[in-house]
């Protein structure tokens, strides 16, 4: 019966030596495979984020624009009043000069309503305002270079040479436009 031990160890030895072979070349391949893919993941992963992110800038250009032109709009509303003020006052100061003092001055109520009914104005700035509290400007500074050559977005960051960025972007972005 001892006999038998051996054979049975020598059968276990025999069937270890046959499994001992390890097929590096497949490991290898199978390895190279996962980490490829897993690169490949988070290659995916970072273009789709990026992709994203320009998307929102993009929409937030495009709303800002909107409240841009809608404030354009008001302002030469305002404007065009500040100028009916300018002309009745104008007018008005011109008739006081022509008039003696002993003599009645006559004022058109459109002069009066002129001058007294001043024109107000408000800007549309809650994309702005929202994009700035929510730290979603930043989204546009993470896209400024890339952006900075389209005509839109250098009227929103300098009209005329001036600087009215600063608020907006980091000095990084717009510390050349001063």
């Amino acid at each position: 019966m001892k006999s038998q031990p051996k054979a049975d160890i020598s059968l276990y030895s025999i069937a270890m030596t046959k499994y001992r072979e390890i097929p590096w070349p497949r490991i290898a391949a199978e390895g190279a495979v996962i980490v490829v893919s897993i690169l490949m993941a988070f290659a995916i992963d970072t273009w789709w984020q990026d992709r994203t992110k320009a998307e929102e800038a993009h929409a937030l250009l495009v709303s800002l624009r909107v409240d841009f032109q809608a404030s354009q709009s008001h302002v030469e509303v305002w404007l065009a009043g500040n100028k009916r003020i300018l002309r009745a006052s104008t007018d008005f100061l011109d008739q006081l000069r022509n008039t003696g003092i002993d003599e009645e001055l006559l004022v058109p109520i459109d002069w009066l309503v002129a001058t007294i009914v001043a024109p107000t104005y408000s800007p549309t700035d809650s994309t702005l305002r929202t994009a700035i509290s929510s730290g979603q400007i930043e989204l546009i500074a993470e896209h400024a270079e890339s952006a900075e050559n389209s005509p839109f977005f250098s009227a929103i960051l300098a009209p005329s040479g001036v600087n009215c960025c600063r608020p907006l972007i980091t000095e990084r972005h717009c510390g050349s436009r001063t």
